[in-house]
């Protein structure tokens, strides 16, 4: 599965590069777009999937066409599609929680499946879970 250079370009990158997140991080959120092109539930699409109106705000925000991803961009590129990389159990959402531990759609309404720097990974409740935390 060939993965297009614009997932590099992507929420993953040029969001986690303004936050410093950690190349493992960076491929956690590319893996997650994968998975969302992989699931019925989403476009059949990485760039279908990036450019789902109101999924990711750097595309929302005109911040996605602005910012060159840096060399750990590529790197996690490389990670992903080359070293075949998938640490992501799944993972169709991610997002950055508020600093004061206040509930969100994310929190209330999908499974949280792990952490990773400053990112919560979920799926949905539905799916079937082996390890039930």
């Amino acid at each position: 599965y060939e993965i297009m250079p614009s997932l590099v370009g992507s929420e993953m990158c040029i969001r986690d590069r303004a936050e410093n997140e950690s190349t493992e991080t960076k491929a956690q959120v590319m893996r997650t777009v994968i998975n969302r092109v992989w699931s019925d539930e989403f476009p059949d699409t990485i760039d279908e999937v990036i450019f789902d109106k109101g999924e990711f705000t750097p595309v929302s925000n005109g911040r996605y066409s602005k910012v060159e991803p840096d060399d750990d961009c590529w790197h996690a590129l490389y990670m992903v599609n080359i070293e075949g990389w998938d640490k992501s159990q799944g993972a169709l959402y991610f997002e950055t929680p508020p600093k004061d531990g206040s509930s969100t759609w994310h929190s209330r309404t999908l499974y949280k499946l792990f952490e990773s720097g400053n990112l919560t990974f979920y799926t949905d409740k539905e799916a079937d879970h082996e390890d039930e935390t």
